[in-house]
């Protein structure tokens, strides 16, 4: 056998010598090479989501027509639909640029990830959650969906990590970056209200000064519980300050009657506190179980619970927030998207990381040969080797080979379905119905605009887009074909609802411009209306219910119109 060459003996030297210099710049970077590996193939491969084409409509909006409040019209806060007009403006395919500005944010999410659980026990478990949340199917999937959740998520996480470091170096500046975040997320997502539950936990991290340093008088007239909740009080106040900007928007009423549909209010959390808890607490529990993965779940979670039992106030201030956050959404929320749950997902990876480096510290514990120190009859000590503990070592060793095999070959399975074939990964019921199954999925909407945007090359084209039956909405196909063919000055999208019967829009059969209509999630087309169906795009998983892209005939039979 030859032997290695002389220059490759010294590059492998220099790069082991390298590692042991910068292990933690090492150990983030290949996390964030396998962030990038994770997120960006094949960012297409699930179709166009309703509320995708909501955002991206309301995003081009504010980049053509200069309407940045636009969102507010829906009650939702503009910054996320604003933001992403920076990746819209460079790159030519909407559904793409938007799911891109969602990868770029989720990096900020995994650099906060890190940076709090550095802050919490060091950057050995700040790379080791880095690692649990970029291999997690959870985060996986909705870094790949251009939600408003990807701008949520790394407010919050940085917003908590400020406040951390105010508590831990007692310097309550760092708490002016908790407060322009926490603003930002008010002008983001509501879900930002539930950094008013987490902050003020961030004291249990408070650094006491060195026994004899400070006496109890001088501590006494610091009063560092005190000046911390006016911290708290003040930059909350700044935060709802920011928030508040909004105001001055004439459409900003609409947010507050948007809330009332979709939370309870004090009242009816008084007269009834668990009306919607059991049902929701179920659902988070359900959710994380089968995004997560079971073992990875039980996993962060017993990492938690053993971090609080071994009293490491790290791991309290992680169970204040996996339990105050999912508590809170829980109590209020009438109706749950699995988005909703997103929030409690950065504590429990780092619990996960504690978990799996406890058993690391107790395999190297048990690895190490014990020794006893002996004096020898001349003066002096020696160390002699004892009997090793075969068993244990060998039972810890398995035990933490098993639990990794058993966390990231299924998260490392499921995330790759989600990148290669989403449709057939293992979701919660409501996710598979919203992004796959159902109406709001966006089968056939790429054929769609390509046999749309060719005809409008002939010539002005008028499209009747009919949203699904019983939805009240036709935001699919409407807004997922506006997407695409908003720029086109030869098509002019007409959105239809189901909900006035089932005549043919008189409109439709009366225009003299080439006519075709796009009705989402029928059976079949209803019976007497004038449409020839040029294609027929099935819901994957559900064959009952398609996309039609059809012709109107140039001919309506009689009765076949209405008013």
């Amino acid at each position: 056998m030859k032997p290695f060459p002389e220059h490759i003996k010294r590059l492998l030297l220099e790069t082991v010598a390298f590692v042991k210099r910068h292990p933690v710049g090492v150990g983030l970077g290949l996390v964030f090479a396998l962030y990038a590996a994770t997120r960006l193939p094949a960012l297409k491969s699930l179709p166009i989501f309703c509320d995708e084409a909501i955002y991206i409509r309301w995003s081009q909006q504010a980049l053509h027509d200069g309407r940045l409040l636009v969102s507010l019209t829906d009650g939702k806060p503009p910054l996320h639909p604003v933001l992403m007009t920076t990746f819209l403006a460079l790159f030519d395919d909407p559904l793409a640029a938007a799911r891109l500005f969602s990868v770029f944010l989720g990096g900020f999410t995994v650099w906060g990830v890190y940076l709090v659980a550095k802050e919490l026990e060091g950057p050995r478990l700040g790379v080791l959650s880095a690692l649990l949340y970029v291999i997690c199917p959870f985060a996986l999937w909705y870094d790949r969906l251009a939600l408003t959740e990807s701008l949520v998520m790394p407010l919050f996480v940085f917003a908590g990590y400020f406040a951390l470091k105010a508590a831990k170096t007692g310097n309550l500046w760092y708490m002016a970056g908790t407060a322009g975040l926490t603003g930002l997320g008010l002008l983001t997502k509501a879900t930002a209200q539930l950094l008013f539950f987490v902050v003020p936990f961030a004291y249990l991290l408070r650094e006491e000064s060195p026994s004899g340093a400070e006496s109890p008088a001088s501590r006494a007239r610091r009063r560092p519980l005190l000046r911390w909740l006016v911290a708290v009080v003040i930059t909350f106040g700044v935060a709802y300050g920011i928030y508040s900007l909004l105001r001055f928007a004439s459409d900003f009423h609409v947010i507050g009657e948007m809330a009332e549909l979709h939370n309870l209010s004090v009242s009816q959390l008084l007269r009834d506190p668990f009306k919607v808890f059991f049902s929701n607490a179920w659902a988070l529990l359900r959710v994380l179980f089968v995004y997560m993965t079971p073992v990875f779940f039980l996993t962060c979670l017993a990492g938690i619970v053993w971090g609080a039992v071994r009293k490491r106030r790290g791991a309290w201030f992680l169970a204040a927030w996996v339990v105050l956050v999912g508590g809170v959404t829980c109590f209020v929320v009438t109706f749950h998207f699995t988005r909703f749950f997103l929030v409690v997902l950065p504590p429990l990876v780092i619990g996960g990381a504690y978990a799996l480096l406890g058993l690391y510290d107790l395999v190297v514990a048990r690895w190490r040969t014990p020794t006893l120190t002996l004096p020898l009859e001349g003066g002096g000590e020696k160390d002699e080797a004892l009997p090793p503990e075969g068993r244990g070592r060998k039972i810890a060793f398995v035990a933490v080979i098993v639990l990794c095999v058993l966390i990231f070959v299924p998260a490392a399975l499921q995330d790759i379905a989600i990148i290669a074939s989403p449709q057939h990964t293992w979701l919660p019921y409501e996710d598979r119905e919203q992004f796959v199954t159902q109406w709001p999925a966006g089968w056939g909407t790429d054929e769609t605009v390509e046999y749309l945007a060719a005809q409008s090359e002939k010539g002005e084209i008028l499209v009747g887009a009919v949203g699904a039956p019983g939805t009240q909405t036709a935001a699919v196909p409407a807004d997922t074909l506006s997407v695409y063919l908003f720029d086109d000055e030869n098509v002019e999208i007409v959105p239809y609802t189901f909900e006035e019967g089932d005549r043919f829009p008189a409109l439709l059969g009366s225009d003299p411009r080439p006519t075709f209509v796009v009705l989402n999630a029928f059976e079949e087309v209803p019976e007497g209306w004038p449409l020839e169906v040029i294609e027929r795009f099935p819901k994957d998983g559900n064959r009952r219910l398609a996309m039609f892209l059809t012709h109107v005939e140039p001919a309506n039979p009689p009765g076949g119109t209405g008013p």
